[in-house]
């Protein structure tokens, strides 16, 4: 009687992840972890969040990212890139020209100028409590 208790125990473990997080492939190369990923391009990979990539590569973590160019990087925040390169960490950093890093919401550009709310003076966007827009060749 122990015994046919602990083998349905074991059972009943190891079935809840497997029915918790199901991989559907959709392309090439999809994985997807604890969260809804969509594939639509090259390669793509999500970890706790939405992930729709249209372009080349997309890498997202913990927040929801759509790339439209070329690489896109985001760590805990929404972002939406439209240029060349992307980095981005903790939702407040958008690059829409050369060069982007940021660190704990202080945006600095690769043009010249560096502001706190997050703009970039290489070609066009706009930042505001990270969420990304461009307008079109004004900040």
């Amino acid at each position: 009687m122990a015994d046919s208790s602990n083998v349905q125990d074991n059972r009943d473990h190891w079935a809840f992840p497997v029915t918790v997080t199901p991989p559907p492939s959709v392309g090439g190369f999809h994985q997807a972890e604890l969260g809804a990923s969509h594939s639509a391009g090259g390669e793509h990979q999500a970890e706790l969040g939405e992930c729709r990539s249209a372009g080349g590569e997309h890498e997202a973590e913990l927040g929801e990212c759509r790339s439209a160019g070329g690489e896109q990087k985001t760590e805990l925040g929404e972002c939406r890139s439209a240029g060349d390169e992307y980095s981005a960490e903790l939702g407040e950093c958008h690059s829409a020209g050369g060069e982007h890093e940021a660190e704990l919401g202080e945006c600095r550009s690769a043009g010249g100028e560096y502001e706190a709310e997050c703009t970039s003076a290489g070609g066009e966007h706009e930042a505001e409590l990270g969420e990304c827009r461009s307008a079109g060749g004004e900040y």
